[in-house]
């Protein structure tokens, strides 16, 4: 790791965010599906703000 890069994000662990079920088809929602959500604390850019 460079000197000038941040630590990596201790919350996502660098992968910037994790995939998440969404929809619940028992429901009358869609059918579940992934999507992509970025990790709150680094905005999904897997590195902490200094």
């Amino acid at each position: 790791m460079a000197d000038d890069e941040p630590p990596v994000c201790d919350v996502c662990g660098g992968a910037g965010g994790d995939w998440i079920e969404h929809g619940d088809p028992e429901n009358g929602q869609e059918a579940a599906r992934e999507v992509w959500v970025p990790c709150p604390p680094c905005d999904g850019i897997g590195r902490r703000h200094r």
